[in-house]
């Protein structure tokens, strides 16, 4: 087969549920208020040197958390703030708790201390790139305590909304600085009136973890930008196609609804079979899932740009044309910076992000994500191997990149 294995020597039982192995997608702790949803998409090896005992659930046995307060740079599976059950084959189920005053819009349920009512979008998770590098924001009590907040407002359950008492706190500062860029036909609002407009506050979780919480107004709206998909069947084929990004999808190019079905021949020439239009790819827009902001990569000169791009994504496995659309689409977003750090998300970590079901199902799936950053001046960074995957049979591609 071509998984290399010989099937005629033992069967394959797709169906098979072991009950050991099987978690629900949401459970709930042992008091109020605490409940939690699983990721299905992670399941690391289990590492009990990083986390730390929370507490038993009466079904699925111990539950822990995230030991002590990681530094941002550390992130990996046991680092995210994340609820771990160790399964019996070792490996981990990962949940994170839902925060209940936080609605489907992302909208905290607050009644500040002036009496108006929170309207505004703010996010729990520490972002990074077009996803989350965290499931919750946790401030370690060392570095940020209780003495340097003061209430400044209640949520719907009556706990108290903390805010910086210091409106030149270096974390308001960062946030200012670093964070919020306004859109190109904005200006900036001045530092003073951005503190008024409750640009962070803080709340204890049932766990007494401290959160923090950013107004999504003052952060940068990184989504996975302009991933498209080409379809390469041996012959023209009827195809099902699901892309589901765990942040959500925002855009999408043929419209997606429920799933693309298209007609595809062997050149991705696709036909969307509800419009009756074509396409030479399909494309989305949206949110990814957990993942760690990447460490390893290449520090590029502006003018090395293009021949940069055309010698990795070809490592990557992408043929001319589909090195051409990427061009086409991001070099000129990268000729502003005199440097860039540009890196790269593979297929296993997009199938995280993302996760891409396709019917009738591939025999090779090239997903690749560049993420990159301007620099004033070039940085010592660590290269990574790419290891080119071979293109045979029904051939599924997929480029995009992080627009900040």
């Amino acid at each position: 087969t071509d998984d290399g294995f010989d099937t005629s020597k033992f069967i394959v039982n797709t169906n098979l549920a072991l009950s050991d192995l099987s978690y629900p997608d949401k459970i709930t702790g042992t008091a109020a208020r605490e409940t939690f949803a699983r990721d299905q998409w992670t399941h690391p090896v289990f590492n009990a040197s990083k986390v730390t005992k929370i507490f038993t659930h009466p079904t699925y046995g111990d539950v822990y958390t995230t030991k002590g307060y990681p530094e941002p740079t550390s992130v990996d599976d046991f680092s995210t703030y994340g609820f771990f059950i160790k399964r019996a084959d070792g490996f981990t189920e990962v949940y994170s708790l839902d925060i209940d005053f936080v609605n489907d819009q992302e909208i905290p349920d607050i009644t500040w201390n002036d009496t108006t009512k929170n309207e505004t979008m703010y996010s729990y998770a520490t972002q990074t790139g077009c996803g989350s590098s965290s499931y919750a924001d946790v401030m370690d009590p060392s570095v940020l305590p209780l003495s340097t907040l003061q209430q400044m407002g209640t949520n719907s359950f009556g706990d108290p909304i903390y805010e910086l008492k210091d409106n030149n706190n270096s974390l308001l500062k960062d946030l200012y600085n670093n964070d919020y860029y306004p859109g190109y036909q904005e200006d900036k609002i001045s530092y003073d009136t951005f503190v008024t407009q409750h640009p962070m506050f803080f709340w204890h979780d049932p766990f007494d973890r401290l959160i923090r919480f950013k107004n999504n107004s003052f952060l940068p709206q990184a989504e996975c930008g302009k991933p498209v998909i080409y379809l390469y069947p041996k012959q023209t084929t009827d195809i099902s196609v699901h892309v589901d990004p765990v942040g959500g999808m925002t855009y999408s190019d043929p419209e997606y609804s429920s799933g693309w079905n298209v007609s595809a021949t062997p050149e991705s020439e696709l036909t969307d079979l509800a419009s009756g239009l074509r396409y030479p790819y399909l494309f989305w827009e949206g949110k990814g899932g957990i993942y760690a902001q990447p460490t390893k990569g290449w520090s590029v000169a502006r003018h090395d740009v293009h021949s940069f791009l055309n010698e990795k994504l070809a490592a990557f496995g992408l043929n001319q044309k589909e090195i051409s659309d990427f061009e086409e689409f991001w070099e000129p977003r990268m000729q502003n910076a005199p440097y860039y750090f540009v890196s790269f998300l593979d297929t296993r970590v997009m199938n995280e992000l993302a996760p891409l079901h396709i019917t009738p199902q591939p025999d090779t799936v090239i997903r690749v994500l560049m993420d990159f950053s301007p620099l004033d001046a070039p940085i010592d960074v660590e290269g990574f191997t790419i290891h080119t995957p071979q293109r045979t049979g029904f051939t599924v591609t997929e480029w995009g990149g992080v627009i900040q």
